[in-house]
């Protein structure tokens, strides 16, 4: 089982994943999405998760839904 702190950097592994499939990085998803870098880099340490609203963003971005992107 997960900690909090795995969780979520699983997750950012997943949207890491698909952001690379896609050819683009975090910085390029922050200008496309207007969300600031720091968002992801908090993410990638596991330090925190976007909240609904970003992940909607984010999941949009990345051609996927947020169910894809969020679930275990």
């Amino acid at each position: 089982m997960l900690n909090g702190k795995e969780k979520r950097i699983a997750m950012y592994e997943k949207y890491a994943a698909r952001r690379d499939e896609l050819g683009l990085t975090d910085y390029r998803v922050a200008q496309i999405t207007g969300l600031a870098r720091s968002l992801f880099s908090e993410w990638k340490k596991g330090k925190s998760m976007p909240k609904a609203d970003k992940r909607m963003i984010i999941a949009k971005a990345i051609k996927k839904n947020v169910t894809y992107l969020f679930t275990e």
